[in-house]
């Protein structure tokens, strides 16, 4: 019974099951925490959006009008469009996203742990899993964002891959590029993940015809990739006159990260693992790797400084503004602390070590699993307009940058400065477009001298005629 027990806990599946089941408390929280509200309600405004107004994935639109219909060039939309298809089934609601990400995440770090076991040793893939599972992962997996989604279907790809050309299992062609395609599609970043790919290049044992049908394969995929991003975005963005972030030149980038290299650095240090012990174990990794001249390793330490700076320069300023854009490199700073764990010879001390990196990172991401009370006033927004208001009524929210607002009201609309409000120019052009009603959050500290009438001023939100 005692050895049944010891065979479990070095299996990956069950922390990574285990830690399936830590990351549903708080799954069906709204949209409200600190990091990164934003970018989950943009998604979620696309995943609505696809079930009540027109369900043509092609044509991916948000609340916020900035532009023609609504409609946005951005990532491939999958991960909404399937927030949308179980709402099809069980009606909206905002969390789906939050699941299908973390199941997908699970999964891939499952795929990714067994690739290290075949290529290293099982310890290794088990430190490898926990690894990652403790970093930036542990949070980013449940929230309604790509982009651990992305990587974790390119993880996958990296393992059919290995199956491949390795294991000689043809059925697995077809599943690297169904993975590839996907990670790709929907977030170009994980092409950093894939970049490891290139190191099958220089074994000299592998089948050369097995490698070139998989290049082949990886070229074929690349084509709707190369259309999504580089033919029908700019299309959308030209004819509805709205993109997501496309990144940088070159040249601002450049100037981006050089002239922050401090706030770039954190992402590595600190935001990979959203824990210093895992700096600390990735310098020993490194050391390790140098000192026994492991080849592979040293290889793909190459192959992600050259693309990884590429991805940081073109990503300028929101690589070092946002800690998610960490993500692409964690699966291999992740492998890199497995490897330097292994490389300890008395196991308490290394077992110890993985355990003060899980501590050290849910300690500080354990509060992303919680909503404050004092933004759940927030969840009362659509039930005042619905008062007032019909849902086809459009409104401006006083705030910048976050739409948050507009999501919760369940309504299309505007943000707007309180400088922008006392623009006549600008808000005579919102009444035209139809602008009907001007919500501003008492909470967030904003206060404006608006002309126009009142309708309603309670304690969290004062409402006005636009």
């Amino acid at each position: 019974m005692a050895l049944r027990g010891k065979h479990i806990l070095r299996a990956p599946s069950f922390w990574i099951v285990l830690f399936f089941a830590v990351r549903l408390i708080g799954i069906t929280n709204p949209p409200l925490e600190g990091g990164h509200s934003w970018r989950q309600v943009t998604g979620l405004m696309v995943a609505r959006n696809f079930l009540e107004v027109d369900a043509n994935i092609l044509l991916p639109r948000v609340d916020t009008n900035g532009g023609k219909d609504q409609i946005i060039g951005m990532e491939f939309p999958l991960l909404n469009y399937l927030h949308y298809l179980l709402s099809l089934l069980f009606g909206y609601t905002h969390w789906y996203g939050r699941l299908i990400n973390l199941s997908i995440t699970s999964l891939g770090i499952f795929h990714f742990s067994r690739l290290i076991s075949k290529v290293f040793n099982e310890r290794t893939g088990l430190y490898t899993a926990l690894a990652l599972i403790f970093s930036i992962f542990f949070s980013y997996s449940r929230k309604m964002m790509p982009d651990t989604f992305s990587v974790a279907f390119a993880l996958m790809t990296l393992h059919f891959a290995y199956q491949y050309l390795r294991e000689k299992k043809r059925a697995a062609l077809g599943y690297f590029m169904f993975c590839a395609l996907i990670a790709l599609l929907s977030k170009v970043t994980s092409g950093l993940v894939l970049s490891a790919l290139l190191l099958f290049s220089f074994d000299r044992k592998l089948d050369r015809r097995k490698w070139l049908k998989l290049c082949g394969g990886f070229i074929l995929i690349l084509v709707p990739v190369y259309y999504w991003y580089f033919v029908w975005n700019p299309e959308l963005a030209t004819e509805y006159g709205r993109w997501y972030n496309k990144g940088m030149s070159w040249k601002e980038g450049w100037q981006e990260i050089s002239s922050n290299l401090s706030a770039a650095a954190k992402r590595f240090y600190f935001y990979a693992f959203y824990a210093f012990s895992g700096c600390l174990l990735t310098i020993w990794a490194v050391v390790c790797a140098i000192r026994e001249r492991h080849k592979p390793l040293l290889g793909l330490m190459l192959i992600y400084s050259i693309f990884g700076l590429l991805y940081m320069v073109k990503s300028g300023f929101f690589f070092h503004h946002h800690n998610y854009y960490v993500i692409p490199f964690t699966p291999f700073l992740a492998l890199l602390v497995a490897y330097g764990l292994t490389k300890i010879k008395k196991s308490w001390l290394s077992i110890s070590l993985i355990c003060v990196l899980g501590l050290e990172s849910v300690a500080n991401q354990q509060h992303d699993f919680f909503i404050k009370e004092e933004v759940k006033y927030k969840m009362q927004l659509e039930a005042l307009m619905d008062g007032i208001s019909t849902k086809d009524e459009k409104i401006v929210v006083l705030g910048a940058g976050n739409p948050q607002l507009i999501y919760l009201s369940h309504r299309k609309g505007w943000l707007r400065s309180e400088a922008q409000l006392h623009d006549n120019a600008d808000t005579d052009r919102l009444r035209k477009a139809g602008a009907t009603f001007l919500v501003i959050d008492k909470h967030a500290g904003e206060s404006v001298d608006w002309a126009g009438k009142m309708i309603l001023d309670g304690q969290d939100f004062r409402i006005y005629r636009f």
